[in-house]
């Protein structure tokens, strides 16, 4: 499958003024001929801790319906990072649909950033989300999640993929790549990550650095780049051909390593 990262540079907690801009990426990636196109976590505001100032209803959500229509437009499947309502606090969640405007998935993050405060004004999600776009199985993750290698060993029987979106700054940006390119080797799986861009309203950095690693862990260059755009092209039968190639996970101990972080008394 085409697949398109739009590397947006949001104006602060501003969703208005990165409409245009977004409707953009979406017309100029369906006209690259991608299936779909992934936006960082928050697109439209950026990753802000002012929680329930920009959440919004679960089944109603502006955002939600916005893009919805844009997908319809342009038939192209698009994910998208948004605040929703939750039960108690926001949730920080990823939404993904298809060339229709239909949702095919919504994922709220499980592995909620403590350092940075996101768990004080966030509740965690309750579960894992797979979605399935032109016959490729993405596991679905937000931007800290990828420093949890077991969510993503749990998703890997499931997925030809992962989908990483995020606002991931310079002062951790080698973490990202080489967390990035750990979880393609250990799920033997593509990985496609996509980072926002610019500077955000705590003055942190983010350094072009969307990218898709292959199920061997390689770094792919992208076949077209147009300023905050790249695009690939993404074989799901790489990641079958891998794991039969070399099929270290059937060795994994899922039992024993459950056993070694929960001792017995």
């Amino acid at each position: 499958m085409h697949l398109a990262l739009a590397a947006l540079d949001p104006v602060w907690e501003d969703r208005e003024a990165n409409l245009p801009r977004a409707r953009e990426l979406v017309r100029r990636a369906a006209a690259r001929g991608a299936r779909l196109v992934a936006f960082p976590e928050m697109t439209l505001t950026g990753f802000t801790l002012n929680a329930t100032s920009i959440a919004e209803p679960p089944a109603a959500s502006p955002t939600i319906g916005w893009f919805a229509e844009c997908a319809r437009e342009h038939a192209i499947a698009i994910a998208f990072g948004v605040v929703l309502h939750g039960r108690d606090r926001p949730t920080n969640s990823l939404v993904l649909l298809d060339r229709r405007g239909e949702e095919v998935a919504r994922y709220a993050k499980l592995h909620l950033f403590s350092p940075g405060g996101e768990a004080d004004h966030y509740e965690r999600g309750d579960d894992a989300r797979v979605a399935v776009v032109e016959d490729v199985a993405f596991g679905l993750s937000i931007c800290y999640d990828l420093r949890f290698p077991e969510y993503c060993a749990a998703l890997a029987p499931a997925v030809q993929a992962l989908l990483v979106i995020a606002s991931w700054p310079q002062v951790r940006i080698a973490h990202w790549f080489a967390l990035l390119q750990a979880r393609a080797i250990e799920c033997q799986c593509w990985v496609a990550a996509v980072n926002r861009t610019g500077v955000d309203g705590h003055g942190q950095q983010h350094p072009p650095s969307s990218c898709l690693f292959d199920p061997l862990g390689v770094l792919v260059e992208p076949e077209w780049r147009e300023d905050e755009l790249q695009g690939y092209t993404l074989d799901p039968e790489r990641t079958q051909a891998q794991r039969r190639a070399f099929p270290v996970r059937r060795d994994r101990l899922p039992d024993l390593y459950a056993r070694i972080a929960r001792p017995e008394p």
